[in-house]
């Protein structure tokens, strides 16, 4: 799903009646077939990953919270209808940007999003009940990320707490993902080598797999692809199945069982893509 260009780090939705989960229970993986279809989580998490990273824009500029004057932040209503509004706290070093039913040609935004000065170069984005829609679906978000490190902008460390939902138009896909202490650092320092570092637990609720993961990264996943989800090479733990890359290959390993296949048909596809 393309994200919108506003302003933020994307992510996460709260949902009223949606379970809350604890990191000390995931979901038992009963054989290496279970294990196969998990590999559907590195699809989700890769999602939430890059729509975070690549979404960090003028308006959550941690330059902006240290220098700026409101008057380079004028309210201003929406090219349909709507209006975006700030708020510039210069003791607490804290931009606060309000959504409200902003209707753009087809994106439609609403919710407020709240960036703060950390120690550093690190900062905190607050974002509160935040909704975007588009030609492609809908996404809904209330989560916290710390950035770790902006000074460079094509490394991205973050920690993100919180509820992330999305629904693509025609509703068959869909995503919710509960996201605790999820520790995200994306390197494309080099143009031709990029790698991908995931640390965390994750309840998942979507159209191809459900349940509670708790994911390492035993060495960076080198090129991770956008939009596939395949890797070049790295090594990946979830709830203790060990998940090693070698594009186009990737070897799963729960106990004593073991198997290897095309990583294009574990990822994405009809055959893994189902609850039942």
């Amino acid at each position: 799903m393309k994200y919108f260009s506003l302003s933020v780090i994307t992510l996460l939705v709260l949902l009223s009646g949606c379970k809350e989960s604890s990191s000390s229970t995931t979901t038992k993986v009963k054989n290496i077939e279970s294990a196969e279809k998990n590999i559907q989580l590195l699809s989700s998490i890769n999602a939430i990953n890059y729509s975070t990273i690549s979404t960090v824009e003028a308006d959550t500029s941690l330059k902006k919270v240290q220098k700026i004057s409101l008057s380079g932040l004028r309210d201003n209503n929406c090219k349909i209808s709507g209006k975006r509004s700030y708020q510039l706290s210069y003791i607490s070093e804290m931009l606060t940007i309000n959504y409200n039913q902003c209707k753009n040609d087809s994106s439609y935004d609403d919710g407020i999003i709240a960036i703060q000065k950390g120690e550093s170069q690190n900062y905190n984005v607050d974002i509160k009940n935040f909704t975007h829609q588009d030609s492609d679906g809908e996404e809904f978000i209330n989560a916290i990320v710390n950035i770790q490190d902006e000074s460079n902008s094509k490394h991205k460390d973050l920690i993100i707490n919180g509820i992330y939902k999305e629904k693509e138009v025609s509703a068959l896909n869909y995503t919710t993902l509960n996201l605790q202490d999820m520790h995200v650092i994306k390197d494309e320092s080099t143009a031709s080598k990029s790698w991908t570092t995931l640390n965390g637990f994750v309840d998942l609720n979507s159209s191809c797999l459900v349940g509670q993961f708790q994911v390492k990264t035993v060495e960076k996943l080198i090129n991770l692809d956008r939009k596939e989800g395949t890797v070049d090479s790295g090594i990946l733990e979830v709830n203790g199945v060990t998940y090693t890359f070698e594009k186009p290959y990737v070897t799963i390993k729960l106990n004593d069982e073991e198997t290897t296949l095309l990583q294009t048909e574990v990822l994405n596809s009809t055959k893994s893509c189902s609850n039942q």
